[in-house]
């Protein structure tokens, strides 16, 4: 640079020619003058140099160029004030962002990286007006700020500060439904902010940018109505897979706990059959899941559940007539629900329960009819060796599972010694988690044991499979 000046000085008119050429030459290459400090020339001429002294003889009080040269470089771009040149560069990036959305809070939502660079130069003019320096401020700029709602706006900087929280909180848990009590490590009060946000959107309060922002955070603004949605998909799901709303001990729903979901059941069914705090359309959803059970129906969901958990701990339901469980006479049940059986006063959905949960429907004569069926069908079964399994399992669900294997597995279903394989002692839970089934018991029976027994018996002339 020195060099530089010591030359001009020797030949000012065509030493300026001279680097007038070259930084025309930069100018059409680049289509401005903002040459960095450091640039050079293919051959070596440090233009960047020169365009800082151009600009500091310009700007200084004794040194001044001509009209004419002045004339010559703004016809190529030339920037003589780069600080003013970066800030008007900026602030018409963020008057742009104010002109369509109406506010200048959220660029880091909608700009990423670049909005976050944005709105720290914002603060940094924030900072800049509202310091305690006695330096003149340059009026020009701050109507620039003032006119799109940079100055005197600190409410709107508070909301985004509260809005990155939110914005973390979710990024952590995947929702926003945050307890008004809870605040953040450093004590913002988070919970009540979300609350106030609620609020504003019901009183019409919000802007439509913020509630943007907030719902693409996965705001939920009426939150009862959210909450009972949730757990009416959870409910619906269960109620399609098992045709009862009776929560089952092994149940695990996906979005709530079960016990939040078994105490919104027993909530719906007290407002059910009120008629209080339900709109039509939740009657109607309801309905769907028959909510409105009677007592005889909600005991029998109750002996079921029972049921259900003595047959995931011990494989089977031959359990003594006189077996107790959680002080019920749980296999008096089950008698009478095979009594029922015979008289066919049992409906289809809870017939298709107990068989899910290997219920035989006449113990006595069920392993005679596997008997039978084994030495007539499958000699090489060995029954002394198969004992245990054959005393528990139903012959509808030998069938099933025999049928499953030879046409979904294409295998053999026991071992060379005779031996029956592991899903014939297996629950339906165990079935439904094994990588090698996937498939539960349910499925099973229906697809590979009533309409095998069917076809079997309309094929057979007099004689029939007694299940």
């Amino acid at each position: 640079m020195h060099n530089i000046k010591k030359s001009i000085r020797k030949n000012p008119k065509d030493n300026f020619d001279e680097w007038f050429k070259i930084a025309a030459y930069y100018y059409k290459k680049h289509n401005n003058l903002l040459v960095p400090a450091n640039y050079l020339t293919e051959d070596g001429k440090k233009l960047g140099e020169w365009i800082i002294y151009i600009r500091t003889k310009y700007n200084s009080d004794d040194q001044k160029i001509t009209k004419e040269q002045k004339e010559m470089l703004d016809s190529i771009g030339m920037v003589w004030n780069l600080y003013d040149y970066r800030w008007q560069e900026k602030f018409n990036q963020v008057k742009k962002f104010y002109d369509e959305y109406g506010t200048i809070e959220l660029l880091p939502t909608y700009q990423g990286k670049e909005g976050l660079k944005l709105l720290n130069w914002i603060k940094y003019q924030r900072n800049i007006y509202y310091s305690k320096s006695k330096k003149p401020k340059d009026l020009e700029k701050i109507a620039k700020l003032e006119s799109i709602g940079i100055i005197c706006h600190h409410k709107d900087e508070m909301w985004v500060s509260m809005y990155n929280l939110a914005f973390l909180y979710y990024k952590k848990n995947n929702n926003l439904l945050i307890p008004t009590c809870y605040e953040t490590t450093l004590g913002k009060k988070l919970g009540i902010w979300i609350r106030n946000q609620r609020k504003s959107y019901s009183d019409g309060n919000l802007s439509e940018i913020k509630i943007a922002a907030l719902e693409s955070i996965g705001m939920v603004w009426h939150v009862y109505e959210n909450k009972w949605n949730l757990m009416y998909k959870e409910a619906l799901t269960y109620y399609q897979k098992y045709h009862t709303i009776s929560i089952y001990k092994y149940y695990k729903p996906t979005y709530v706990t079960k016990e939040e979901l078994c105490q919104w059941l027993a909530t719906q069914k007290i407002y059910y059959k009120q008629h209080k705090n339900l709109t039509l359309e939740q009657y109607k959803k309801l309905n769907l899941i028959k909510i409105d059970f009677d007592y005889q129906e909600d005991n029998w969901n109750y002996m079921y559940n029972l049921a259900t958990n003595y047959y995931l701990e011990n494989g089977h339901l031959l359990i003594p007539r006189t077996f107790k469980s959680e002080g019920k006479n749980l296999g008096i049940w089950l008698e009478s629900q095979r009594q029922h059986y015979q008289k066919q006063k049992l409906s289809e959905a809870k017939i298709l329960l107990l068989e899910s949960i290997g219920i035989i429907w006449q113990p006595r004569k069920n392993l005679s009819s596997i008997y039978n069926y084994l030495d007539e069908n499958y000699p090489l079964i060995d029954k002394r060796l198969n004992r245990d399994v054959l005393n528990r399992i139903s012959l509808l669900e030998l069938i099933a599972k025999i049928n499953y294997l030879i046409c979904c597995k294409h295998t053999s279903f026991i071992y060379s010694n005779g031996l029956l394989k592991d899903i014939f002692s297996m629950s339906s839970i165990a079935i439904k988690n094994d990588p090698n089934y996937g498939i539960s018991l349910e499925e099973i029976i229906n697809t590979y044991g009533k309409e095998y027994i069917l076809k079997y018996n309309k094929n057979m002339k007099g004689k029939t499979l007694d299940l």
